[in-house]
């Protein structure tokens, strides 16, 4: 865990004296809303339900629910908003995989395929990898959650992310794994885990993300020279951007925002660590951050692999097959980003939150 200010009181200094990276309950803040990392929920929920790497939509630059009932939370409660239109800053419609959705972070894939999976199979699939918000109030169950509208730390974001690394086994953060007391005596820590996620589909998961640093949003980044994968997170109006990512040892997560409040102080016309950007996308600080750390972190370790995708049960298409003759839509299948991340990687709304000043409906394009 490590934060960019030095611990202490004066302001004066840019210090804090809480610990930034964890959540309220364990001496953190609210946290920032975690943008299209909660992305890679719904990707799983899809994965689950049996979807393959080539299914796919023909989406358009907006998606606007086709009724309050499009959308349902966990309560049954009809959520749908079709007075809101969600949409991506420079198009990137047509037809887009699981795959090519993912790689390019499409706000509007997205919206479809949590549409098609059902939201709180999406909500219920996070919570599984012990997903909560960092202030402690319960998670929003909007349907623009897979854009990542709730307030998050960087402990519990990589902890989700190492479940998949494990190939679906999650084991609770834990910072302590022995103490040995004045006379000698050690009483040691084991960690509490489960298995949260089907193997399998932890190992497509991963093969899809590991396509982010080749053909995606980080592609401008580059990868560490062994097998990862990740996913970039920018939110709404450059508020905060995340990376969270993994190899088959290590996962971890990074997040930028203003603790004085991310909604009132934007990432846009800022200067960081002696350098002006005029935004802050996923890929243009926290992705270096997370490189540069991995490349640190991994020196000396033998590479691992990541378990091989099953291409019987997950390549090529099966349920959302790609019609004849294909749409006119443009299909690039890649990213639409510059050097810096994507406009459709600014995948947040306006919650609610501490850090949020609507009701969890999201503001895109309008930058």
């Amino acid at each position: 865990m490590a934060a960019s200010r030095e611990y202490g009181r004066n302001k004066a200094r840019n210090e804090i004296s809480y610990n930034l990276v964890a959540d309220a309950a364990h001496g953190g803040g609210v946290g920032f809303q975690a943008g299209s990392t909660f992305k890679t929920f719904t990707l799983l929920a899809a994965l689950d339900k049996g979807m393959k790497v080539n299914d796919g939509f023909n989406v358009g630059a907006g998606f606007r629910a086709s009724g309050y009932s499009a959308f349902k939370n966990c309560k049954g409660e009809n959520i749908g908003d079709p007075t809101h239109t969600v949409t991506n800053d420079e198009g990137s419609g047509g037809w887009k995989t699981l795959q090519t959705g993912t790689w390019g972070s499409v706000n509007t894939f997205f919206m479809v395929l949590e549409q098609h999976v059902g939201l709180c199979d999406t909500v219920q699939m996070a919570k599984s990898l012990g997903i909560h918000r960092s202030d402690g109030l319960k998670l929003q169950e909007y349907e623009t959650f897979t854009l990542g509208i709730n307030e998050m730390d960087p402990v519990t974001v990589a902890n989700a992310y190492a479940a998949i690394a494990a190939r679906g086994k999650y084991c609770a953060p834990m910072a302590i794994t022995e103490i040995t007391d004045r006379y000698g005596k050690a009483t040691t820590y084991k960690p509490k885990c489960r298995q949260a996620l089907d193997p399998e589909v932890a190992d497509a998961a991963a093969d899809i993300l590991s396509g982010v640093f080749t053909q995606g949003t980080m592609r401008s980044v580059g990868g560490i020279g062994r097998d990862a994968a990740g996913k970039t997170g920018t939110t709404d109006s450059q508020a905060t951007a995340w990376f969270a990512g993994f190899t088959p040892d290590l996962a971890g997560a990074v997040s930028i925002g203003d603790p004085r409040g991310a909604q009132n102080y934007k990432l846009n016309n800022v200067t960081i660590g002696g350098r002006y950007y005029a935004s802050v996308f996923g890929a243009s600080i926290p992705g270096p951050i997370w490189k540069d750390t991995f490349l640190a972190a991994l020196k000396g370790t033998e590479p691992k692999s990541f378990t091989p995708i099953n291409t019987e049960r997950f390549g090529g298409c099966g349920q959302s097959c790609r019609p004849t003759p294909p749409p006119s839509s443009d299909d690039d299948g890649d990213a639409t980003e510059d050097d810096q991340g994507p406009p459709e990687d600014r995948g947040n709304g306006n919650g609610n939150g501490n850090n949020g000043n609507g009701n969890g409906r999201g503001r895109f394009g309008d930058d």
